[in-house]
């Protein structure tokens, strides 16, 4: 013990060697700790980066190597576009928009023109391999300019989308300098009519393919849905106001007419609730309770969607492609005949068996939607493979960050061609009534951009872009925005994606198409949707098909507005006509006759706004589109206003008041408030009350 002692006295004389020691200790393990965590957090954000799949963690890590990027693709030199009949085609057509058209950069308009410009040997980011065009250097792509000429004009005379770019402009990622590359122009421009649940007449469908054609539609793609005439086994099916097989065969012999191309669309796995919605269909659902998707595995699935297509196609008999969906399939694999199986292999194995049943039977391509691929890993997509085309579809501004560099590697291995789908409508709210033109000329001119970076990578090319303009979000939902509110739109991003850029040289004949006053002095000065983004102050004068009705949906807004003001104010800033006065019966008639003083006048206005939203509509719809859009749209505010008329009347009629205080409300009182305390319940309050005060004060001393 005498020698353990001597032994520690003499160490913890030389204290200051000893602590340092410790101290060196220390420094190693904390260095040693955070080296570890650095790893870790860095294999946790490599998972996110590259998103990885459920199959990779799936497999022997030893023997996979998780992240690899893909080499691009030759484009080979004699594959030709379908769709290309010449190198003119695509280009700029100077018989619809003449010599005015200055797009001021070259004009590419499939990937073998483009191969030849851009030397794409790069792996995966080629930002830096743009070539500049030494004759436009400086110069940019004008996208639209502000009113008045001497405005300085944002961005340089570009409008800035979300993704930083302009279509036919680059960014250099090291210099931030801009360059210049070649304008894109899709082969096929393609007009997306969804005709769920609201038929426009085909008169009318007849004036908006005349003059899409007039400015670069090379084609229709035709969602029927509820509106085809569906007839057998599937007659149920069908709308009570479907069209007639007339009428379908009119619109599709005026389609010919124009030379537009004809693409068919049906739903045969999500987004069947016009289909599973009905009681004899009901016993298909994927999930009992949900009609959006059907079981892919049940005995009877294919033999209904066999008979959707034969219905469709025996009508379509010119069509090259048939669209089969297969989009936002929300309920996979739940049913009891597909238990036990993967969601992947289901899916995979449904769309191959439709698709084969369509390109078997009827010698057409299918096309599917693209989204339910996006998280597959190459092998998984590998069935598809010469039998699908996808349709890649982005509505948002920012088109890039949805499909990165890494959506079209994996693609490229699988598929020789591809659509894309940009949007001129019912993209941006399900209860929109007029869309954002800005925001889809944004969307669109992305889009040629994303094109033009990713098609010399493509095998086959693009087969050309869509541009959806979807009527409701799904077949349950209320009217989006309709067709003649959103023909302005249209008509900017038809001419946009046919010249590959949109400015006040394709001004002109954009005006011409819609029927505008040239002559008048509202067309001298350029579109400015920075301030005029829904385009009501430039083409309320026009007269294009729906001119009515696009300017009744000014008006709606702006009554919406105003009312919405009026009922905040008499319900809720003022304090005689609140729900509380309401109820208890209490109010001063003379404070009630001066809050509604305004009321006659915004009463009129919308009685007038809803008789005009039926004349307008009338022209187009059938009266139950016209009852349903007014109900949803006008209805609730004449609703509004009939309420507080009627409550207010009620209050009026009071000649004599009680005594206060007022009777608690019996709701209130169910949750203990307004009720008087006994001394009991008052002692256990104070009790309670005196816990809870000792408590907080021990936790705070803690």
């Amino acid at each position: 013990m005498s020698c353990l002692f001597s032994y520690t006295s003499r160490v913890w004389r030389r204290k200051p060697a000893l602590i340092g020691l410790v101290v060196l200790v220390l420094i190693f393990l904390t260095t040693v700790y955070k080296s570890t965590d650095k790893q870790e957090s860095e294999s946790i954000y490599a998972e996110r980066l590259v998103r990885v799949h459920k199959k990779l963690q799936q497999v022997n890590e030893n023997n996979f190597d998780p992240v690899k990027f893909i080499p691009s693709v030759q484009g080979n030199a004699e594959k030709s576009n379908n769709f290309v009949q010449d190198s003119g085609q695509g280009r700029v057509h100077k018989a619809i928009y003449g010599d005015e058209a200055k797009p001021n950069f070259p004009i590419i308009n499939s990937h073998q023109q483009y191969q030849a410009v851009v030397d794409d040997n790069v792996e995966y980011d080629r930002d830096d391999n743009v070539p500049v065009n030494h004759q436009n250097e400086g110069q940019r792509v004008p996208v639209y300019f502000p009113q008045g000429q001497n405005q300085q004009v944002p961005w340089e005379f570009g409008e800035k989308v979300e993704s930083g770019r302009l279509s036919g402009q680059r960014m250099s990622q090291n210099s931030g300098e801009t360059t210049t590359m070649p304008l894109y122009i899709p082969p096929q421009r393609i007009v997306h009519l969804d005709l769920k649940g609201a038929p426009p007449s085909i008169t009318y469908l007849k004036k908006v393919l005349t003059m899409s054609q007039g400015l670069g539609a090379t084609g229709v793609l035709v969602e029927w849905e509820d509106m085809f005439p569906w007839s057998g086994r599937l007659s149920s099916v069908a709308a009570k106001n479907h069209y007639t097989k007339a009428e379908v065969n009119d619109l599709l012999k005026t389609c010919q007419e124009l030379g537009l191309d004809v693409i068919p669309l049906v739903q045969t796995f999500g987004h069947m609730e016009f289909v599973l919605k009905h009681k004899e269909f009901s016993y298909l659902r994927d999930v009992e309770e949900m009609p959006e998707s059907i079981c892919p595995c049940h005995n009877d699935t294919m033999g209904v969607v066999r008979e959707i297509v034969d219905q469709v196609m025996a009508v379509h008999k010119k069509a090259k492609y048939l669209h089969i969906g297969c989009d936002e399939v929300f309920h996979l694999g739940e049913c009891s005949q597909c238990l036990g199986n993967g969601r992947t292999s289901i899916f995979i194995d449904h769309v191959t068996r439709v698709a084969q049943y369509v390109k078997n039977t009827y010698k057409v391509t299918p096309i599917i939607w693209d989204d339910m691929l996006r998280n597959f890993i190459v092998e998984e997509m590998q069935p598809l493979a010469n039998l699908v085309e996808p349709m890649v579809w982005v509505y948002a501004e920012d088109v890039e960050r949805f499909v990165p560099s890494y959506t079209w590697d994996r693609y490229n291995q699988v598929f020789d061609y591809f659509w894309t789908a940009s949007a001129f409508k019912g993209a941006h709210g399900e209860t929109l009534v007029v869309p954002d033109v800005q925001r889809h000329l944004n969307n669109n001119l992305n889009w040629l951009a994303l094109m033009a970076q990713e098609e010399p990578r493509i095998r086959g090319g693009f087969r050309g872009i869509v541009l959806t303009g979807w009527q409701r979000y799904d077949h349950f939902a209320v009217l989006c925005e309709l067709l003649p509110a959103a023909i302005p739109s249209l008509a900017v991003n038809l001419v946009a994606t046919t010249n590959g850029f949109f400015n006040e040289s394709l001004e002109k004949p954009l005006f011409k198409s819609l029927g505008c006053v040239q002559q008048s002095g509202r067309y001298s000065s350029s579109i400015d949707l920075e301030n005029d983004n829904f385009l009501w102050d430039k083409l309320s004068w026009c007269y294009f098909p729906g001119t009515n009705f696009f300017k009744v949906t000014k008006n709606l807004v702006t009554a919406e507005v105003e009312v919405g003001d009026f009922l905040r104010k008499v319900e809720k800033k003022k304090g005689w006509l609140t729900e509380y006065n309401r109820r208890h019966n209490m109010s001063s008639p003379f404070r009630i006759d001066e809050g509604l003083e305004d009321w006659s006048r915004f009463q009129h206005e919308v009685v007038s706004l809803m008789r005009n939203a039926n004349s307008a509509l009338s022209e187009m719809f059938d009266h139950y589109t016209v009852s349903e859009w007014i109900e949803q749209k006008l209805y609730p505010m004449y609703s509004k206003l009939s309420h507080i008329r009627n409550e207010a009347d009620g209050l009026r009629r009071v000649k004599y008041w009680p005594s206060r205080p007022y009777e608690p409300l019996e709701a209130l009182k169910g949750l203990g408030i307004g009720v008087p305390q006994t001394q009991e319940t008052a002692a256990v309050k104070k009790s309670t009350q005196s816990k809870s005060s000792k408590f907080i004060e021990q936790e705070n001393f803690v």
